[in-house]
């Protein structure tokens, strides 16, 4: 049986009016195993008071992560216990689960969580080295450019005849995180657009990359249910019978409505067809 991993974000929301929470951290549970990570914690545990200096209340941040981790200390169904500790300044939420963590520890499906979800320059280091940002970033401009020359790409400006372009830099908001797809489009629905090139050489970097493309899928769908997801993948037969790719593919699959890989002529030109009838729609 895959191993999972179920895991919890610690919010904290500085305006109660405006509720919009903030991620400071993450609990992760793997079978009997189960570690956490917060903002400002030291290498040597506890917190640094120099890491948390910009927040409102720093002391009662500090005094909510001990509690936090107290709980976990102890035991027994300590996850259900921490959400029940749900405050209104700090709020603790199911993130839900992660599957096919393969060997993974539990640390390090932490620390991969708190990079996606928690720290600012996260998704950079899920990547895991330089090889895989260059490739992907390379695969989301091939996509990109084949749209721009149809005339249906935007980064915010209004395009003659065209009501609904896909967009380059847009946020979403999903039910426990904001999210920042490669592509977006909207019509009627969101449309998330996620490019993953699986062709990297460093296999558990694109593993990485298509867990976190996966878990924004699913998390802006719990937010809105009409949500559709479309997963951009380059990857060639004989990269298919890697384990990690396997593994990638699986999870992408299971989150997206739509896989398009872009190597294929039929379906790269069905989905830019696609993206043109939805952008010149009524």
């Amino acid at each position: 049986m895959a191993r999972v991993a179920r895991y919890l974000i610690a919010q904290h929301v500085a305006d109660l009016f405006r509720n919009e929470p903030r991620n400071v951290g993450v609990v992760v549970q793997i079978d009997a195993d189960h570690t956490s990570r917060f903002i400002g914690e030291s290498a040597s545990g506890g917190i640094d008071g120099r890491l948390i200096k910009h927040m409102p209340y720093p002391d009662v941040y500090r005094q909510w992560v001990e509690y936090w981790n107290s709980t976990l200390a102890g035991g027994g169904d300590a996850l259900s216990e921490i959400i029940k500790t749900s405050g209104e300044h700090y709020r603790v939420v199911d993130g839900g689960e992660v599957a096919d963590i393969a060997e993974d520890s539990v640390q390090k499906v932490a620390n991969f969580l708190f990079d996606s979800l928690v720290d600012e320059a996260g998704f950079a280091k899920s990547l895991g080295g330089e090889e895989a940002e260059i490739v992907t970033v390379q695969l989301q401009q091939d996509v990109t450019a084949q749209l721009a020359a149809l005339s249906i790409l935007s980064d915010g400006e209004a395009i003659a005849n065209v009501k609904h372009p896909v967009m380059r830099n847009k946020t979403i908001r999903g039910q426990t995180a904001a999210h920042s797809p490669a592509l977006f489009q909207q019509n009627g629905h969101p449309i998330l657009i996620e490019t993953i090139d699986l062709t990297v050489s460093r296999k558990i970097a694109l593993r990485d990359h298509a867990g976190w493309a996966s878990f924004m899928f699913n998390d802006v769908r719990r937010a809105d249910a009409k949500a559709e997801s479309i997963a951009i993948t380059r990857v060639t037969a004989e990269a298919q019978g890697d384990e990690h790719v396997t593994n990638a593919l699986e999870m992408l699959h299971g989150a997206a409505d739509k896989m398009v890989n872009w190597i294929s002529d039929d379906e790269r030109e069905a989905f830019l067809k696609e993206r043109v009838e939805v952008a010149r729609s009524a």
